[in-house]
């Protein structure tokens, strides 16, 4: 078993000296306004008592209110409904619970946009992104997707017209059954949510569901 000498007072309090460390809490007025202490929770927007030069800073709007009816006599129908906040820190949750304001430490910097080349980005997006005729034999206007569907061997032969009814809304009298079917569906389900178990609805309502 390692022997321990028991270190003196004296002793002890040289050994702070040489290594700067204080034996004592540091006075708020030497932390006011200063740096922000690394370790301590950061607080940047606790609300500072503007009543008579106070200054005294609160974490929640519930604790300044209780200050300001027990310190200055002012109910809750009259206190401040604004209030001033600065950054600020304290030591610990116990006997030093005082705020002191405190600078905090710089964020990273972000640089300026450039209306000027947004609205260039713009204009290029939307000449690339403009209508292509289906005749178009450019090769760059055919994409991947379409390369790898083998869509223009589909598409061969057929009118450019032709196509696009297969792609269009169906007119009024077209497909008169739809209107129906669609009305049936969405109150089937309305009626079904009704009477269905929570947890069912639940899962329904999850991203993750998979149907």
């Amino acid at each position: 078993m390692p022997s321990y000498t028991k270190m003196s007072e004296e002793e002890y309090q040289a050994v702070c000296v040489e290594l700067m460390i204080r034996d004592e809490y540091p006075a708020l007025d030497e932390l006011d306004g200063g740096a922000a202490i690394g370790g301590l929770t950061l607080f940047m927007k606790t609300l500072v008592c503007g009543v008579d030069g106070c200054g005294k800073l609160f974490t929640s709007g519930g604790s300044i209110r209780k200050h300001y009816n027990g310190i200055h006599g002012i109910r809750a129908a009259q206190a401040p409904i604004q209030y001033n906040v600065t950054p600020a820190q304290r030591i610990d949750n116990n006997h030093h619970r005082i705020l002191f304001h405190v600078v905090p430490p710089p964020g990273p910097s972000t640089s300026s946009l450039d209306i000027d080349w947004i609205d260039r980005l713009d204009a290029e997006i939307g000449e690339e992104m403009q209508k292509i005729e289906l005749g178009a034999v450019d090769p760059r206007f055919v994409n991947a997707l379409l390369k790898k569907t083998r869509w223009l061997e589909h598409m061969c032969g057929y009118e450019p017209t032709e196509l696009r009814s297969l792609v269009a809304l169906p007119t009024a009298d077209e497909i008169p059954q739809l209107k129906g079917i669609m009305v049936w569906i969405v109150d089937t389900a309305m009626n079904t949510a009704s009477f269905a178990p929570s947890t069912l609805l639940q899962k329904l309502n999850t991203k993750d569901i998979k149907l």
